[in-house]
């Protein structure tokens, strides 16, 4: 029992290590927004949420941190592959709940609501986001055809088209 918790501890350490060398470098914000990992959704006058995909290491180090990110591999990506997670951010003084329950996204004739969420504390170097989430749903998505990210609101619907960048597709 000690000798497989050990071998547990050592390939934690092990994986840990070598993601935090293969993806230690992130993208400034500017060259997240410029290469379209992470979108800006206007959502009123005044306020617009960011989304971004958190799926692919090198981006979901970015968006939630190393340890973050490699707990959320261990937990869930690895027993679920379908469940597919986004990074969601904005000013404080958006109620990222209500947020959450008017977004959603669009492929094709497909409609997609997120089912899980969780809010994100910690400081993050990204500027003007002062609040995130992270939600996620279970199901097919294909982002060599991407999707529309769009926000229902009271004075109507705000959307703007998500890509995946090619550089990421295949992670």
């Amino acid at each position: 029992m000690i000798k497989t918790a050990s071998l547990l501890q050592c390939l934690a350490l092990t994986f840990g290590g070598t993601l935090s060398l293969s993806y230690a470098e992130c993208p400034t914000w500017e060259d997240l927004l410029a290469e379209e990992s992470v979108i800006e959704v206007n959502i009123a006058r005044r306020a617009s949420i960011f989304v971004g995909y958190v799926n692919p290491p090198q981006l979901g180090v970015c968006f939630l941190g190393e340890e973050l990110y490699n707990e959320l591999i261990e937990g869930l990506l690895k027993k679920l592959p379908d469940r597919h997670f986004f990074w969601i951010g904005g000013s404080h003084s958006l109620d990222m709940v209500d947020t959450i329950t008017r977004t959603s996204m669009l492929q094709g004739d497909q409609e997609i609501h997120f089912d899980l969420a969780t809010k994100l504390s910690g400081k993050r170097s990204f500027p003007s986001i002062e609040t995130e989430i992270l939600v996620s749903f279970e199901g097919e998505i294909d982002f060599t055809d991407g999707v529309t990210i769009f926000f229902t609101g009271f004075r109507g619907n705000y959307s703007n088209e998500y890509w995946l960048p090619d550089q990421y597709l295949t992670e």
